[in-house]
């Protein structure tokens, strides 16, 4: 049974796929997407967020200050890319997966995975790739 291998070279505001052929050790990309939101500074964000009103007894509402808009953006997107690596996995086009971002984005991926994506992820990368040339990535991936 042939192995089809995923990776996700990915970055808080952009993520490639890549279907990639052991064998051969060859990349092809699949998607490339972007989330320009999570370049946004925190002060742009949030003029676009609902603001914060006075309530009756002083209290206050609105938007939880503990959460940065920005995190809030970068949440949003790796919970896109789960969405999407889940759907390419039901459709049966790979049965192991590669991940790779920088740390704090690769946790964030992790956590937005299903179940079946994450037993599925055989190798995980923390390095910063997403606009790396191919042959850099591939220094990265399993061999054979």
């Amino acid at each position: 049974m042939k192995k089809h291998t995923t990776i996700l070279v990915a970055d808080a505001a952009r993520a490639r796929l890549f279907s990639y052929n052991r064998q051969d050790r060859e990349l092809t990309e699949t998607h490339d997407l972007v989330h320009p939101r999570s370049r946004l500074r925190e002060r742009e964000l949030d003029s676009d967020r609902p603001g914060r009103h006075a309530g009756g007894g002083g209290s206050r509402h609105g938007v939880d200050p503990a959460e940065s808009s920005v995190h809030h953006e970068v949440e949003i997107f790796a919970r896109e890319l789960g969405a999407l690596l889940e759907k390419e996995r039901r459709d049966g086009h790979f049965d192991r997966l590669v991940l790779v971002a920088p740390p704090q984005f690769l946790g964030e991926l992790r956590a937005q995975l299903s179940e079946g994506c994450a037993y599925l992820v055989g190798r995980s990368v923390a390095k910063e790739l997403v606009t790396a040339a191919e042959k850099e990535i591939l220094v990265y991936l399993p061999q054979g």
